[in-house]
């Protein structure tokens, strides 16, 4: 299994947080989802490892 990076943006707040690397997003995917049944504007999307700042800019 392939590591990876769990980007979670805030979007109401305009913030984000990357997480990782790690190989279960399990927990955090859980607490998005969470989080966005009771309203809150947040999505989480992955990263893969070594990929680039732009990359990553690019796959949010």
């Amino acid at each position: 299994m392939k590591s990876f990076y769990v980007v979670v943006t805030d979007i109401e707040q305009g913030k984000f947080s990357i997480s990782g690397p790690m190989n279960d997003d399990t927990n955090i995917t859980a607490q998005v989802c969470e989080a966005q049944d009771k309203g809150r504007k947040i999505n989480c999307s992955s990263a893969e490892v070594g990929m680039t700042k732009d990359e990553v800019r690019i796959s949010i």
